[in-house]
């Protein structure tokens, strides 16, 4: 049977396995308070519809960079056995300047990285089309933007935020008990 929670999974898997490996972007250093900003280079990380507070939040798993796998909504359609899902993802980047060998630069570019992993997950999407039992509804459109607050761009340097949605439709099995007998 799928589910909501099934759907969120398999978007989830799929982002792990085809997108993330092929993207690397900086990890803050979150005990670094000297104004270096060290940091790592990491695969981006998933999270099904919340990302957990930093003190239950694993050692291995991180906040930013990271996409947030989350649903809007469903419909179901019974006569028809099928489901449409509305999937948002969010994107979240850290990145206070540019880092060279000798010297760190700060400045406020980090927004370029955060639209380039929404166009990367966009044109793999678009690509896929299938991501198990999920057919994503090109047809519907693709829409990505930058996170607002009261309806202005956050700003939460040096932090950076955007956001994809997608419909995705999934095929449903019916269950009806009271004509078993009949079939």
């Amino acid at each position: 049977m799928t589910t909501t929670l099934v759907n969120l999974e398999l978007i989830a898997d799929w982002l792990k396995e085809n997108v993330c490996p092929h993207l690397q972007y900086k990890r803050p250093n979150d005990d670094n308070n000297d104004g270096t900003y060290n940091y790592q280079l990491v695969n981006p990380d998933v999270h099904i519809m919340y990302i957990p507070p930093k003190d239950i939040l694993p050692e291995k798993k991180y906040a930013a960079p990271s996409i947030l796998v989350q649903y809007d909504n469903n419909k179901n359609f019974p006569k028809e056995r099928k489901g449409l899902i509305n999937i948002r993802l969010g994107f979240s980047i850290w990145n206070p300047g540019l880092h060279t060998q000798d010297k760190y630069e700060r400045n406020a570019e980090g927004y370029r990285d955060v639209l380039n992993f929404v166009q990367y997950v966009e044109d793999a999407l678009i690509k896929e089309e299938l991501i198990g039992p999920i057919r994503i509804r090109l047809e519907d459109g693709i829409e990505t933007g930058p996170i607002k607050e009261q309806g202005v761009i956050a700003d939460f340097y040096p932090y950076w935020f955007a956001y994809l949605t997608f419909t995705g439709e999934f095929g449903k099995t019916s269950i009806h008990k009271k004509y078993d007998h009949l079939l």
